[in-house]
């Protein structure tokens, strides 16, 4: 089984990621974590996740044993630095786009993982959109060329 955390609360976690895996029986979603002040943007939401723990403190996700996997989907300039604290527990992590400002923190980001063994990856969640499916049918259906 994997077990997620996400970081963050947004848009993209409660309408693209949880609900892509709330019926997977391979993956069980335990925490969301938000910053103290980000809580009150999205607070009325909680009560729709009654199995999901949601937390103020990051380091409870990362020292929890069963969280095998962290999904980071928070303000940009925050993605490296939840990456590289994210590896360093020994979890795996999936990044929202952008991954990082530049090259080189992306460098360093998969450098860690490759040292500690584990997978780190941007996320692209819009290939299940409606406008990049229609695109994909007509280019599948040859009906351009």
């Amino acid at each position: 089984m994997i077990t997620v955390a996400y970081v963050g609360f947004g848009v993209s976690v409660r309408e693209y990621h949880i609900p892509y895996v709330e019926d997977d029986t391979r993956i069980k979603v335990k925490y969301v974590y938000r910053r103290e002040q980000d809580i009150a943007q999205n607070e009325e939401y909680e009560p729709f996740y009654p199995e999901i723990t949601f937390v103020s403190d990051f380091n409870r996700v990362l020292k929890d044993e069963e969280v095998n996997l962290v999904v980071v989907s928070a303000p940009d300039e925050f993605h490296v630095s939840y990456a590289k604290q994210i590896l360093n527990a020994g979890k795996h992590a999936l990044i929202e786009k952008p991954f990082s400002k530049t090259a080189k923190e992306a460098t360093e980001v998969f450098e860690l993982a490759r040292e500690k063994g584990l997978i780190c990856m941007p996320n692209q969640n819009r290939r299940f959109d409606a406008d990049f499916m229609a695109v994909r049918e007509v280019l599948d259906s040859g009906k351009l060329g």
